[in-house]
């Protein structure tokens, strides 16, 4: 069960298959249903309010740091006094803040004052996102597995940032037209994968001298209850609680109704556009809108904000390859 209150696909089949192994006759037929057994335990760990191993609980100015990212009333003041108590998080906020995808034409700040006063409080959002990211949730004992997961939500991040800004003003539709959504869009992209970290860090824990395929398995299965549960912990907004728990969703059909659109879809649509993103085929070039697959026909009708949205993504993914 999922912190939105109905039960996943993946948690189905993970109760599903645990009732199938109790009865397995045999040790092929329990070895089979495994990663099913792990991601089972895993969420029902967190349901059951588990707060040992993993990332389910957060440092004091970890959580402090993720409050002051979603508070309007935040300051550049109450920022930077933060910052100052945690070495570690100002380091990755001036990791972060010296990207070019922070460039601001006026160099690369040297303190923590120059970043902020630089971006802004609005500005500064993703950035201490990021750097919390890195220092404290993307963490754990597979670190190559680990650093993979970060780059990938860092790059759905960005393109959820994009599609917020842009698509908006490209469609009526979208689950980018939700107010609340727009805000935490670069939120959504960057926690969508979460849960995949915290079932690496617990596994061994769970099932010992589990096999990696049965852990890689178990984080497919589990993933996105996982990642709900810790976000909603944390007391990330709803709208990326839903992101994370949804973004495996199918996308709306319109030839059966209306349209329905959650938070969730604004992952998925990112993903599927980073992955065609350097596929060209057939004469037409990578990157193309033509490319950009299903339901991005019914979401992109206007020519201009399809030429403003395609500008900005190559900008946070680069150019397509030819």
């Amino acid at each position: 069960m999922g912190p939105l209150g109905t039960p996943s696909a993946y948690a189905l089949a993970a109760d599903g298959a645990f009732v199938v192994t109790c009865a397995a006759p045999t040790v092929h037929e329990a070895e089979r249903y495994a990663p099913f057994v792990l991601a089972r335990r895993v969420v029902r760990e967190l349901a059951d309010g588990a707060t040992g191993g993993g990332i389910a609980t957060l440092p004091g100015h970890a959580k402090t740091a993720l409050s002051l990212v979603f508070d309007d009333d935040c300051t550049a003041a109450a920022l930077l006094r933060l910052l100052e108590r945690d070495p570690m998080l100002a380091g990755a906020v001036l990791q972060a803040a010296s990207t070019a995808r922070y460039a601001t034409g006026a160099g690369r700040p040297m303190t923590l004052r120059d970043a902020v006063l630089r971006l802004g409080v609005l500005g500064m959002r993703p950035v201490l996102l990021e750097a919390i990211g890195r220092a404290y949730l993307f963490q754990g004992p597979a670190a190559r597995a680990v650093a993979a997961i970060f780059e990938h939500s860092l790059r759905v991040a960005n393109v959820c940032a994009v599609l917020a800004r842009f698509g908006s003003s490209a469609a009526a539709t979208g689950p980018w037209q939700d107010e609340r959504t727009r805000q935490a869009a670069f939120a959504c992209g960057l926690f969508h994968d979460v849960g995949r970290v915290h079932v690496l860090a617990v596994a061994s824990s769970i099932l010992p001298a589990a096999p990696a395929a049965v852990v890689a398995r178990a984080c497919e299965i589990a993933h996105a209850d996982v990642g709900a549960a810790l976000v909603a912990r944390w007391g990330l907004p709803p709208a990326v609680v839903e992101a994370v728990e949804r973004h495996h969703g199918l996308f709306p059909d319109p030839r059966i109704g209306p349209p329905v659109w959650h938070a969730g879809h604004l992952v998925a649509l990112a993903e599927s556009l980073i992955r065609t993103w350097k596929q060209g085929a057939d004469g037409v070039p990578a990157g193309a809108p033509e490319r950009w697959p299903a339901p991005w026909p019914m979401l992109l009708d206007e020519p201009e904000g399809t030429v403003r949205l395609h500008r900005a993504l190559e900008v946070v993914l680069g150019p397509p390859s030819p």
